[in-house]
């Protein structure tokens, strides 16, 4: 099996169909994680799943603190430190610190195109992101895009930037 950042497939013989891209859990699969690793679950763990978006690297690793703290006590760390917390201690590498991996996400953005982070820093500041469809307003992606590209009145290469964090999985 092999795991990578980019949703291309490598340029070696590869099987067809290939493999959907790995989604975040459900919660439901996220509370049974946690619960493999804690033994059980209360409203904190929740919120602290909630938090992170049940992606799996995260999830595994509150967890894991949440072994010899109080979920509770998890809960308030990340409400003051966020990412930096999720990591386990010891060596610092993409699979035992989130930091270290969105950083190498970044890094991967920023060669694609330096100018594909400021759109991504952008979009960090809604509170969703894009989403598809925009129940509040009847927008689709396509209608946000438009007007993310209009309000930056061609400064930033916004739909180039969203191909490549699509690839990147970001």
């Amino acid at each position: 099996l092999i795991t990578s950042r980019v949703i291309d497939t490598p340029s070696i013989g590869w099987s067809s169909p290939p493999l959907e891209p790995i989604l975040p859990f459900s919660t439901e699969a996220a509370m049974d994680t946690w619960d493999d690793i804690c033994g059980a679950h209360d409203d904190y763990s929740v919120r602290l799943v909630e938090a992170v978006d049940r992606v799996p690297l995260a999830v595994i690793l509150l967890a894991r603190l949440a072994k010899t703290e109080s979920s509770k006590s998890v809960w308030s760390l990340w409400e003051r430190d966020r990412v930096d917390i999720v990591r386990s201690f010891g060596t610092g590498d993409r699979l035992t610190n989130l930091g270290v991996s969105i950083e190498l996400s970044i890094t991967a953005l920023s060669k694609v195109h330096a100018k594909a982070v400021d759109v991504l820093s952008i979009l960090s500041i809604f509170p969703y992101g894009l989403i598809e469809f925009d129940e509040c307003t009847g927008d689709d992606f396509e209608e946000e895009v438009s007007k993310l590209e209009n309000a930056l009145m061609g400064c930033l290469p916004v739909r180039y930037a969203i191909a490549a964090m699509k690839q990147l999985s970001l």
